[in-house]
Order: C-alpha cells, then structure tokens, then sequence
C-alpha cells in the first residue's frame, strides 16, 4: 500500500508506546523536561517538522453555506482556514533527544499538530498487474474515511489505468483527467454526502518533473484540480424522467460550490 510517510509514522510512535510503556516511562528516573508540563516556561519549541515535499495539499472552498446543527446557525469555509495549507509531519527526533525527551513528552505536548491524512495509493489487480490504479484521498483530518459521519471534509477518487494515462504526457502540456462521482460515501463535506466532479491537471513533463505529473516509477503525483460538488441523484422519475435528488440538503444550501486545490503527494517504496 503506497501513502505518504517519513522516518516514523506518528501512529506507529502510538503504538509503540502502548507496547513499551515501562522503557519510555522509566528510562529516565529524574523528572524530565515535558512540553506537556505546566510548569515549564512558555515558548517551548514545537519537535514536529513539516514535510511539504512526501505531502502538500493546498485546499480553498468557494461559494459553500452549510448548516450548522449543533447551533442552528449557517456557515461558510470559504477562503482563509487553518487548514488551508496541509503537509506532513515528523518528529524531530534529535532535537527531542538534545533536550532530553521521549516519545511521551512529545505525545503528552501541548504542540502536537494534525499529521493530516491525504494520501495516494496505487491499488494492483490480478488480471493486469502493469496497470494500477492511483486511488487519492483529501482531508484536513488525521487519517482519510469514506462514508462516516465527520466534522471535517473526505474526499475520495481514483483514477484507474494511471500507467496509460501516464504514457499520455507531454512536454509542456499538463495531462488532463476528468473523475465523476455522483453515489453516497466518496465525498462528505461538514457532515454531509454531495456528488462531485474533479477536473484534474497533472503538472506537465519539464526540466523539474522529468517524469511529469503522473511518476509511477517514483510513485510521486502532483498537480492541481477543480472540484465542483452538487446534489446527489437518488432515482431518476419513471414517469418524467427527471433526477430526484436527495433530500437532507438544508434550504439554504448553495449548488454548486467548488474546492480548488493543489497537491503533491509521494507514495511508501
């Protein structure tokens, strides 16, 4: 399975602390220095290092007005969010080391940021193994979900035949791609399921990118896309033939709205 990742994985610092809870708690009998410690001086440094070249998704919203539930009161995310720049993030391990922590100081902090979950995968079929398909996953959460209830966004695609589209670039001419998705699960913005439609434009061969946009040998892809996200079709009319949509969108709600991004992502060797 191919996602994006350097040195240690954030979970896998997890569960290694659930398996060597004694050797981490005990390895040093003095009290130590704890970022999570509230009586430690303020200003203490962050240990976590972005990695924008492994992932780098940058998200903006436009024309969204959704319905907030919990207050009864609509909202906007469009334009300027904290999370409109996401990268992953690893730990700094020398630095944590220097100052004399382990992985419970770091994970008991108050400064752990969100090791945001966007990914790509390229996914291998039996019948012709020369051709994956890349699936890609967008989210301002911690790890990617497809048809769970979330307060964030998850936004799911694929893109099968990558290794023909891949053989389709140009020198200085982004590859095009379009994906529809128009049934329940891929796509939740804030609570809620839409149909969507991504115009995709990987970045072109050129002096940088050598292998394009589309890198299956380095399992790198990056480019930019256009998601325009409408209401999704339930049953089509017998009688009129009309699209029947679905009916949990409030009043209120904008179609279309889009989200315009730009991403980068680097698949695990």
């Amino acid at each position: 399975m191919c996602m994006f990742a350097k040195k240690m994985n954030m979970k896998s610092i997890y569960y290694i602390l659930l398996t060597f809870p004694i050797i981490l708690l005990f390895s040093n009998c003095e009290e130590e220095i704890s970022p999570g410690n509230p009586t430690n001086p303020t200003g203490l440094p962050n240990y976590f290092i972005p990695d924008c070249d492994t992932m780098k998704v940058d998200i903006f919203f436009n024309n969204t007005y959704f319905f907030n539930e919990d207050d009864g009161v609509y909202f906007d995310i469009d334009g300027v969010q904290d999370w409109n720049h996401m990268c992953s993030q690893y730990v700094d391990e020398a630095a944590m080391i220097t100052d004399g922590l382990t992985y419970v100081d770091i994970w008991t902090s108050t400064v752990v940021p969100t090791e945001y979950g966007s990914r790509a995968e390229l996914k291998y079929n039996s019948s012709d193994p020369t051709n994956p398909t890349l699936e890609m996953s967008l989210t301002n959460d911690d790890s990617p979900s497809s048809g769970f209830w979330s307060d964030d966004f998850s936004l799911n695609l694929e893109i099968p035949d990558i290794t023909n589209l891949a053989l389709t670039q140009i020198s200085g001419v982004p590859t095009l791609y379009q994906y529809i998705c128009g049934w329940l699960g891929p796509n939740m913005v804030y609570n809620e399921m839409y149909a969507a439609t991504y115009d995709i434009e990987f970045d072109p061969i050129s002096t940088t990118l050598p292998n394009g946009g589309i890198d299956i040998a380095n399992k790198i892809f990056q480019g930019n896309m256009l998601i325009t996200f409408e209401k999704i079709i339930d049953y089509y009319d017998p009688i009129t033939g009309n699209p029947v949509y679905r009916d949990t969108y409030a009043p209120q709600t904008v179609f279309p709205f889009t989200a315009n991004v730009d991403f980068r992502l680097i698949c695990r060797p």
